[in-house]
């Protein structure tokens, strides 16, 4: 099968991912509510989903004028939320999980790197985040190379690749997003996403990393930007200088990667079964009809 079948067989097969995908919108409200109040005030991914026409999974047309609400919440919006977490353990919640701490002898070179980012992570925050994601879809098997595999039967598998080579791009949190999904299939691989994320199964383009872009700039008279974080103090009990973000915006910080995990693993899940009920079908007997 080459790309240009792949994209008809796309094609053919992508009306009834939106079926499935209305379906879990009526079944699991609570998350159409949670993706509307996490990533821009007000904004209805059923009424959006409603007024798209699909052509394929990875192409749609939106019919009529786009939506204008777009104002991204804020950190006391994110507090503001309740949610009862499916997917993810946060028993095992870490204060500083995603985000670290830097130690100075002085001031001055803790000034020194004061500028140079606004949040301070740990140097693995990628792999920390993605671990957390797949403890969430422990169906997924860790083999050689950062691959997470979910055999269905002979010969045909769903894959998460933690080592992509589109994942490079990823320099800092508001950079991140999810590991690359594909199927293979008597060895051939079938792409989806260079840049899987939450919005890649609701035919919503935007980065949701893009929420830590948004709190890290303040516009002020439209020119200058205010930098509030990370802050400077001194651990006297440690007597070191320390850089860090602070911990009531960490605390968030963290929630909002939580929540985003959770409803990413939901509306996977909601993909996946698509996936193996009607793609991988399409896929095998187009391949039993033209034999290689």
């Amino acid at each position: 099968m080459n790309i240009e079948e792949y994209y008809k067989l796309l094609n053919s097969a992508s009306s009834s991912y939106v079926s499935i995908l209305q379906k879990d919108f009526y079944e699991k409200s609570e998350y159409v509510d949670l993706f509307s109040k996490l990533y821009f005030k007000d904004f209805d991914i059923v009424n959006w989903v409603n007024k798209i026409k699909v052509n394929t999974i990875l192409d749609f047309d939106y019919i009529g004028d786009l939506p204008t609400t777009n104002i991204p919440i804020t950190l006391a919006e994110v507090e503001q939320i309740s949610f009862n977490y499916e997917n993810i353990n946060i028993a095992k919640e870490n204060t500083f999980q995603f985000f670290s701490e830097s130690y100075y002898e002085t001031i001055e070179a803790a000034e020194n790197d004061l500028i140079k980012s606004y949040y301070v992570c740990h140097d693995d925050f990628i792999k920390r985040i993605d671990s957390m994601v797949l403890e969430g879809l422990p169906d997924y098997k860790s083999i050689l190379r950062g691959k997470y595999v979910k055999e269905l039967k002979v010969n045909v598998s769903l894959v998460f690749d933690v080592n992509s080579p589109y994942r490079k791009e990823i320099m800092n949190i508001q950079d991140y997003f999810f590991p690359e999904f594909y199927l293979i299939i008597n060895k051939k691989k079938y792409q989806f996403w260079n840049a899987l994320d939450v919005g890649s199964f609701l035919f919503w383009g935007i980065r949701i990393f893009g929420f830590f872009h948004n709190i890290s700039k303040i516009n002020i008279n439209g020119y200058t930007l205010k930098k509030d974080q990370p802050i400077i103090y001194r651990d006297t009990h440690i007597k070191k200088i320390i850089l860090s973000n602070s911990i009531n915006d960490i605390i968030l910080y963290n929630k909002f990667i939580y929540l985003s995990a959770d409803i990413f693993i939901h509306y996977f899940r909601v993909f996946e079964k698509w996936t193996i009920e009607v793609l991988v079908n399409k896929i095998l007997g187009f391949e039993e009809l033209h034999p290689e």
